[in-house]
């Protein structure tokens, strides 16, 4: 199944390879976990499909039939370039590393390069820890040069490309702006602001928007099936930003319960039912970026609320006493979203303040917040 969210993009690549305008050069921006590497295959396979019927995939030309393989699928005329871990080259020499190649054929690499983040769901990115380095631009450029093996064009991919320094761009720059006949080259970032100029001024640019909240949920009800709760899903789609493949990641891991726990808590601290030490014990046995994912959400959804936005809109606070938290005075709200900012990892790895008097500080902030 093609994801619903990702048509239009296809849809627009798609016109203009039928009215020959499609470009060299094209720069797809947006969150990874949106299913991107999915609408990167299905541009490189109809890019590469020698006999197109009605301007799709023939499903049994040559191209295509190694693009359907299902264990460790390759294309001779589709290459990636994915970024480096910033230890890789002090690993290479060890036999028992298992570090991906950075230039490669291998599809489940690319993609699973694309699923990084959520792959690492519980570290923050750190700035500098992935790049994509000169020496791999050269060798992808040199591969762009050449001539294609099934004499159909080529696809050339540039995954995370917001990871490029700028040495790598600078190589990349030239044959980004004269591909040879028949290659088409994809780079692939969270947002256009992440490129240099020199790049963006010279690619078609497709941008891939948010999902929209009932289409998400549908995706989650049709992955889950009987197995669907709608609660776990909201708060979920919640803590992911409406991304559907984050949203299954952190359902999976079961930080939507979790959330619901802390929050419950929270509610019984306001309360009175339970003690501030109970829920700050809660929060420190949290790991680090799942806590301050959970605290940040809480604060907007009661900033929302007080904003008279429907609490049937609101997943964090609609099973809690919402008008009990919602008594919270708002600039007493900020000031606790300032706290919390505190508990973001910065590029160490370790947060700014201990964590424990950050906690106290935020708790004792929402409960002297009753109007």
């Amino acid at each position: 199944m093609f994801e619903s969210w990702l048509l239009d993009n296809y849809n627009q690549f798609k016109q203009s390879l039928s009215l020959n305008h499609t470009a060299n050069s094209i720069i797809i921006a947006g969150d990874p976990s949106l299913g991107i590497s999915k609408l990167v295959l299905k541009i490189a396979s109809l890019y590469l499909c020698s006999d197109r019927i009605e301007n799709e995939q023939c499903g049994n030309c040559k191209s295509c039939q190694l693009l359907q393989v299902e264990e460790n699928p390759t294309h001779p005329d589709l290459l990636f370039l994915l970024p480096r871990s910033a230890a890789s080259k002090e690993k290479s020499d060890d036999t028992e590393s298992s570090a991906v190649e950075p230039v490669t054929h291998s599809i489940d690499d690319f993609i699973n390069d694309m699923d990084y983040e959520l792959n690492h769901l519980e570290i923050f990115e750190t700035g500098g820890v992935r790049q994509i380095r000169v020496e791999d631009v050269k060798t992808f450029c040199d591969w762009i040069m050449q001539g294609s093996v099934l004499a159909n064009g080529k696809v050339a991919v540039i995954s995370n490309a917001h990871l490029l320094n700028e040495s790598a761009a600078n190589a990349l720059l030239k044959t980004f702006e004269e591909p040879p006949v028949d290659t088409l080259i994809i780079l692939v970032a969270k947002s256009f602001d992440e490129l240099p100029a020199t790049i963006l001024s010279r690619a078609m640019k497709m941008q891939v928007k948010a999902v929209l909240s009932d289409e998400a949920k549908s995706f989650l009800q049709y992955h889950y099936k009987d197995e669907y709760d709608e609660i776990r899903a909201e708060i979920a789609l919640t803590l992911a930003n409406n991304s559907p493949y984050k949203a299954i990641a952190l359902y999976n891991q079961g930080l939507d319960l979790k959330c619901s726990s802390i929050i419950s808590l929270i509610d019984d601290v306001y309360s009175g039912k339970k003690s501030e030490n109970e829920l700050i014990q809660a929060l420190e046995s949290t790991q680090e970026q799942q806590r301050y994912r959970i605290l940040k959400e809480f604060i907007l959804e009661l900033l929302k609320y007080k904003a008279r936005i429907s609490i049937d809109n609101l997943p964090f606070i609609k099973r809690v006493n919402a008008a009990l938290l919602g008594s919270i005075r708002a600039e007493v709200l900020f000031r606790a979203s300032d706290e919390v900012e505190d508990l973001k990892p910065v590029k160490t790895g370790i947060p700014q303040r201990a964590p424990n008097s950050v906690l106290r500080a935020f708790v004792e902030l929402l409960l002297s917040g009753r109007n």
